[in-house]
């Protein structure tokens, strides 16, 4: 199953090596009332790209079951000259999908993930975990605006979950909280500094492991 905002007109998929250049013209709103706007039911291999999610209380997508999903391209709780969004809880909760791909190594798979009254991805699916990849966590569209989530990204007893090549700055906590589990690997991310080499840190750890 494919979701692509990307086939609506005037849409572009980011080109840009460091920020976010691409333009987005789908918006979900749940105006501070709906829970979450996508959930994977028992379906395998389902991909979210190019859309904007915004005001979901609990998360915007909800990978529940299945395999092997990707989530390229999206906004989550970031605003742009089409659309004013407010935060959602969580731009992604995975807690069934194994695996699931939030970003890739591709430009134009890069998420802009902010203002997450929650931590901006978690992950606590056991198995092949959540793959964290050349996202801008807790930066604006731009790279270096403050966006920030309460936390990051959160494992929680979970394992083998790689976190690499992300920007994850300006969170209000830690910028990557590993709460038990084991396995995870957090790898040429710039954690407390912007995508452009500018010091932005995060108000708690950089990364925290907490047991496991």
């Amino acid at each position: 199953i494919t979701i692509d905002g990307y086939t609506a007109t005037g849409s572009v998929a980011n080109a840009a090596a460091a920020i976010f250049d691409g333009t987005v013209c789908v918006a979900l709103d749940g105006g501070g009332t709906v829970a979450y706007a996508l959930r994977t039911g028992s379906a395998s291999a389902v991909t979210i790209d190019g859309l904007a999610f915004g005001g979901f209380t609990a998360e915007a997508i909800w990978t529940h079951q299945g395999s092997t999903h990707h989530i390229n391209g999206n906004l989550f709780g970031v605003s742009t000259p089409k659309f004013t969004l407010a935060a959602n809880g969580s731009a992604v909760l995975n807690d069934g999908g194994s695996p699931v791909y939030v970003g890739d190594t591709t430009a134009a798979a890069r998420n802009v993930i902010g203002n997450s009254t929650n931590a901006g991805v978690i992950g606590m699916t056991l198995g092949g975990g959540t793959w964290i990849q050349n996202n801008l966590i807790g930066v604006d569209r731009d790279g270096t605006t403050a966006v920030p989530n309460a936390i990051g990204v959160r494992h929680q007893s979970t394992c083998g979950n790689p976190v690499f090549y992300n920007v994850i700055a300006h969170n209000i906590g830690n910028g990557v909280y590993e709460n038990g589990g084991s396995c995870s690997q957090i790898k040429a991310n710039r954690i407390g500094v912007d995508a452009l080499g500018n010091a932005a840190g995060n108000g708690g750890y950089g990364i925290e492991v907490d047991g496991g």
